[in-house]
């Protein structure tokens, strides 16, 4: 009888050991399934090893954390709180029923177990932490940071606590605060590329966009496959309207994602916006291969084209566009796109359909008026060179180009007014001068214009020339010079001052540069020679000398232009034929 008591403990026991045996066994495996989030797993082993042995601290609180996880509170809350009954100083299942309490809303029972919890461990932090994150967790931001200070106070090094009081403070927009505890917790755990990216979203947030950029490239760098980051920060920069660096986030990413449609022509995008036309081009190209239907980069495209020097490249892709689609400033750079190819009736033809749309605008005035010089259609330029003048009324180049359309359509007192103007603005501007003495003379003004040309020598006279220009006053006003005494020469020869006319049409001559001679200046000063003859007061011998001179500038006119009929008629009565 002894013996069969002995046999019957002996197997007892090893059915017990057993048991215990497959009980651990289940909650090893229950505790590796709720590693790999697979909850429902976990809970079939947890519940096992839980039924194995009831009293198993780690079965319980491991069983109500895969509840927890998938959402089924009631169940989270009675294993977890089966848990503390068993060991009130296990302090996982304390602070994980606490955290339960705050986000059922069950504050009352949440304090109490804190208050329990402390008084076990004061020197946890991780207790008060728990606490904290619950609290964050359903948005009750003042004990949120109470807790994360508390657990500050009993451990100022984990970098948890200062992510924490930084969520909660940016939430309340304390936005300050939020980096200052960023930085912290960056500096106890500068490895972490998540807290890089919040300091980096703090730093946008306070419009801190230098230090943002550096944080956001930081946690690439620590962490450069995760494509989310560098997607949300490309597109942080896109909306801040920083388009170089949305740009270069967004070509990270398409190196992760290469075929992400969106991605792409935000990155078409944020290159065109940030005004990158030659690198837009290709990644352009590559959206729309991507999106073929997407119709809004093919203005772009046609604009980098465009920007980028590709002229006909651009002409093409205006011209896939619909025409009811373009706008003004697509029809001023098809025009200008036009003219760079040489095509002047198309770069107008454009031109004014533009006006025809934006009548108000003067963008490409100064522009249309150049074209219709250069076909000598004077009349229409001088009209462009008006208008953009009444919407900038100092524009040196409309005042001095609209002034000589002016004159070639003989409205030579509207000429005058604008070379005055040019000389108002602009007293260094010698060809204004010249310009406003040629508007004199036209209008038979000849003792202004004589003044006009004489100031001109005079403010030519009193100027020094730097050492460093190398070049003598002759070589740098030369053209100045001969004009304003070509035209003084010629009143004067009209006027009969041929001593006069004489001096200052040689003057003028010596200025000219010797591979392009000046047929006027030695048309002029051979009449001036030819004319003096005619002074009774000169003598036979100085009479002859006069007429050698003549005849040898009508010779020089000739030669600059043979068929010339008054040099010819003219030397040919001197030489008395």
């Amino acid at each position: 009888m002894q013996s069969f008591s002995k046999i019957t403990v002996f197997f007892a026991l090893l059915l017990m050991a057993s048991g215990s045996v497959r009980a651990q066994d289940y909650l090893k495996l229950g505790k590796d399934a709720l590693q790999q989030k697979s909850f429902d797993v976990a809970i079939d082993y947890l519940l096992r090893a839980q039924k194995a042995n009831t009293r198993n601290v780690e079965a319980n609180f491991f069983l109500g954390e895969a509840y927890r996880l998938k959402g089924v509170r009631d169940s989270a809350e009675m294993f977890l709180q089966r848990a503390v009954d068993i060991n009130d100083e296990y302090m996982p299942a304390s602070t994980s029923l606490g955290s339960l309490f705050v986000r059922t809303g069950q504050w009352l029972k949440a304090g109490k177990i804190f208050a329990a919890a402390t008084k076990v461990d004061k020197k946890n932090a991780g207790i008060p932490l728990a606490f904290g994150n619950a609290y964050l967790e359903v948005d009750s931001l003042d004990k949120a940071i109470v807790y994360f200070s508390k657990a500050k106070d009993i451990n100022e090094n984990l970098s948890e606590v200062y992510t924490g009081l930084a969520e909660a403070y940016g939430r309340q927009n304390i936005t300050v605060l939020a980096i200052t505890n960023y930085q912290k917790a960056a500096e106890l755990d500068p490895k972490s590329a998540v807290i890089r990216y919040k300091l980096g979203k703090a730093f946008y947030k306070n419009r801190q966009y230098n230090d943002c950029v550096r944080e956001f490239q930081e946690a690439v760098n620590l962490d450069p496959t995760n494509d989310v980051y560098v997607l949300e920060v490309a597109q942080i920069f896109y909306r801040a309207k920083m388009y170089r660096e949305s740009a270069r986030f967004f070509g990270k990413y398409v190196t992760l994602k290469k075929d992400n449609r969106v991605a792409y022509e935000e990155y078409a995008k944020a290159l065109y916006a940030g005004k990158f036309y030659r690198d837009a081009i290709p990644v352009i190209e590559e959206a729309m291969r991507l999106n073929p239907k997407s119709y809004d980069l093919k203005p772009a495209f046609a604009r980098s084209l465009y920007e980028s020097g590709e002229s006909q490249k651009s002409l093409d892709a205006y011209k896939a566009l619909p025409k009811d689609s373009l706008i003004a400033e697509d029809y001023i750079r098809i025009g200008r796109s036009y003219l760079k190819l040489k095509d002047a009736d198309n770069g107008i033809a454009n031109f004014e359909r533009a006006i025809a749309l934006d009548s108000i605008s003067t963008e490409i005035s100064a522009e249309l008026a150049g074209v219709y010089m250069a076909k000598k259609l004077y009349d229409k330029a001088a009209q462009q060179y008006n208008k953009k003048l009444k919407a900038e009324p100092k524009n040196i180049g409309a005042l001095v180009n609209g002034g000589v359309c002016f004159m070639v359509i003989g409205k030579y007192d509207t000429a005058k007014v604008m070379m005055q103007k040019v000389i108002e603005l602009r007293p260094d501007f010698f060809q204004a001068y010249l310009y406003l003495a040629k508007c004199y003379y036209l209008l038979d003004s000849l003792d202004l214009a004589k003044k006009q040309y004489q100031l001109v020598i005079a403010i030519i006279d009193t100027m020094n020339i730097p050492a460093s220009e190398g070049k003598s006053k002759e070589e740098k006003y030369g053209a100045h010079l001969l004009e304003a005494n070509k035209f003084i020469g010629l009143i004067e020869l009209l006027g009969k001052h041929y001593p006069s006319a004489i001096e200052h049409l040689k003057k003028a001559v010596e200025y000219e540069p010797k591979d392009k001679r000046d047929l006027e200046a030695h048309l002029w000063l051979a009449q001036s020679y030819a004319l003096s003859l005619g002074n009774p007061k000169i003598t036979i011998e100085e009479r002859e000398v006069i007429r050698q001179k003549a005849i040898e500038q009508y010779e020089i006119v000739l030669k600059i232009d043979p068929k010339n009929k008054t040099g010819i008629k003219e030397l040919d009565q001197l030489k008395g034929k």
